[in-house]
């Protein structure tokens, strides 16, 4: 799931390529839009194989191979091995085995003929591989990190990341993104990615890899750890969820009513969502929607929806029947790694590398690593409300204490603030043209008042917004052209 295929198939011809612009090439016509993919988007903030949103172009999902034989296509999975999740062992055990797997998997992804370097982010997951990339690498090795200006402070990667490099002797370069970086190079940003997802960071991947390109030509980077073990905070909410079921649900149906900050209410209503399904399925659906239930069904015009949940909802399953699993966060680990990882934040990253001509490696994608991650019970990567125990300690024995158990922060952005400014213009005329999106598609009014909340500072609807920012983008590049 590191690299994108597409295809196109007819009764005529075959025609596949790692861009879509490619295959565009060879149609010859302006494509219509995945009415089903659009929904589907707007819903997860990235599109299931074999959609896209172009409605006669497909993309092979991660693990997948396609079969030609002149009269038909058939998609397989060349991947096949079932996860089990293993009980017996003991949390030492899998200590052991992860600390001989994260070295042997750095030390695979550092065989290369050009110069290499590593995208340093600051946090645990990069800096594990600094350490192991110091061990073994013949010089000082070089790290490139990129910040936002107007960022919060104690945000700031730059500095924790520079701390980094000086701790274990590697040659550090940054480079501040601003506003006008930022806003220049969004309309490139789409033509770039073909498809446009919820992903507010993405762009900081292009501008790290630029900065790179002048020394580097491979970057490795921390991608690829917070799936499988519980790096993120909606997996607690799973766990916990679980667990607590019958104190949580009429909890948060009192702070439903009565929590006064109004922001929360998305994260309350999106795990009512989860607490008040019966089956995995329908837990994995509403833990990965990007909104509630009850603000979708305002956003879009009718009631096709309702049907194309259903569609999610069997995608969903055909996931699940490759994991042995009667738990909602083992069964969401397991998801991810073949949905928002893959659709999302490796298609950014890998697109976004390539077009600053640099090959982006994620060590903890290894194979035989993610095998291992994914077979570990969940009880050894969530502790006492945070997550990713199990690798903290095993990260601990390369970088120490402090650094292990340090704030994750990620890439964090100004965006909620652009959104009312200069961005938040584009998207109110990208809306208001007559060939738009939210006019052909979505409750118009109702998409107004949320930028008009958003833009007064009454409810932070800056996902959303960046979303439809995108796939408006998107439509007026490819589609609109």
């Amino acid at each position: 799931g590191v690299k994108p295929l597409y295809y196109y198939y007819d009764e005529e011809r075959l025609i596949f390529a790692s861009e879509i612009k490619a295959i565009l090439k060879f149609i010859n016509k302006t494509p219509d839009i995945n009415k089903d993919a659009l929904i589907e988007c707007l819903t997860l903030r990235y599109t299931l194989p074999p959609n896209t949103l172009f409605n006669s172009i497909k993309k092979l999902g991660a693990s997948e191979i396609l079969i030609f034989d002149l009269s038909s296509i058939k998609i397989k999975n060349y991947w096949e091995n079932k996860i089990t999740i293993d009980y017996s062992k003991t949390e030492d055990f899998w200590m052991e085995k992860l600390t001989y797997l994260y070295e042997i998997a750095v030390k695979r992804q550092m065989i290369a003929d050009v110069p290499i370097g590593l995208s340093l982010s600051g946090g645990v997951d990069s800096a594990t591989i600094l350490s192991i990339m110091s061990k073994y690498s013949n010089g000082n090795v070089k790290t490139f990190t990129v910040g936002f200006e107007g960022g919060r402070i104690e945000d700031n990667e730059i500095k924790k990341a520079e701390y980094l490099s000086k701790l274990f002797d590697a040659e550090f370069n940054s480079y501040v993104i601003t506003e006008k970086d930022y806003l220049d190079f969004f309309s490139k940003y789409l033509w770039y990615m073909e498809e446009p997802v919820g992903n507010e960071s993405a762009i900081a991947y292009y501008y790290v890899a630029k900065l790179a390109n002048e020394k580097v030509k491979v970057l490795l980077n921390g991608q690829g750890a917070d799936e499988p073990f519980a790096g993120y905070d909606r997996y607690l909410g799973v766990y916990y969820g679980d667990r607590f079921f019958y104190l949580l649900k009429p909890l948060l149906n009192f702070l439903k009513v009565f929590y006064p900050d109004k922001n929360r209410l998305v994260q309350i209503n999106k795990l009512l969502d989860y607490l008040n399904s019966d089956k995995i399925v329908y837990k994995i659906f509403h833990s990965s929607k990007l909104l509630p239930s009850s603000y979708l069904s305002k956003i879009f015009i009718n009631n096709d929806s309702e049907i194309l949940f259903n569609t999610i909802l069997m995608k969903i399953n055909s996931f699940l029947e490759r994991i042995t699993s009667k738990t909602s966060v083992e069964n969401l680990f397991f998801y991810d790694m073949f949905s928002s990882l893959s659709e999302n934040l490796l298609l950014s990253e890998d697109k976004l590398a390539m077009a600053a001509s640099i090959e982006a490696r994620v060590p903890f994608l290894d194979i035989e690593l993610v095998e291992t991650a994914l077979s570990i019970p969940a009880k050894h990567k969530i502790g006492l409300l945070s997550g990713k125990k199990i690798h903290k300690k095993v990260a601990k024995k390369f970088v120490g204490k402090k650094i292990a158990y340090q704030r994750k922060i990620g890439f964090n952005n100004p965006v909620e603030k652009w959104l009312k400014n200069r961005l938040g213009s584009e998207l109110e005329d990208l809306i208001n043209s007559q060939n738009s999106i939210t006019k052909n598609f979505l409750n118009k009014s109702y998409v107004d008042r949320m930028i008009l909340e958003h833009k007064h500072s009454k409810f932070n609807h800056e996902k959303f917004l960046f979303l439809l920012l995108s796939i408006e983008k998107w439509n007026k590049i490819f589609i609109q052209k």
